[in-house]
């Protein structure tokens, strides 16, 4: 199966959600809503779900998106996270160019000799 993968939203860092993603399919079915969030053992991709209330009043999630193998899990999951990692790579370093100081330029001292007009002048009497 092969499929194609953009990151569609980077977040803003204080979020355990670092980015959301879409997945565009060979097949021609595209996916929206994956999530890559930061968990206690790395990044991890987190699938488009729904929630809703239970009898008991608990909120549940249900994915309504997800791979059926260990191996569409895995693949899935390593071209997103990668996407991101470029796509965070990218911004860090745009970042970084934009807070760069740019090294003045040397100055512009005239054309060499001009300092022997002064001498003149300064010398000339007054008036």
């Amino acid at each position: 199966m092969k499929f194609a993968a953009k990151i569609t939203k980077m977040g803003d860092g204080s979020s355990k959600i670092k980015a959301t993603a879409e997945v565009n399919f060979e097949g021609g079915f595209k996916v929206t809503g994956l999530k890559v969030c930061q968990g206690s053992k790395g990044l991890f991709l987190g699938m488009p779900s729904n929630s809703f209330t239970n009898s008991n009043g608990e909120k549940k999630y249900i994915d309504i998106f997800y791979p059926t193998t260990k191996e569409a899990r895995d693949a899935l999951t390593k071209e997103v996270i990668s996407k991101y990692k470029a796509e965070l790579s990218q911004t860090q370093e745009q970042v970084q160019s934009e807070c760069e100081v740019p090294t003045p330029p040397d100055p512009d001292w005239g054309e060499p000799g001009f300092e022997d007009g002064f001498e003149d002048f300064i010398d000339a009497p007054s008036m």
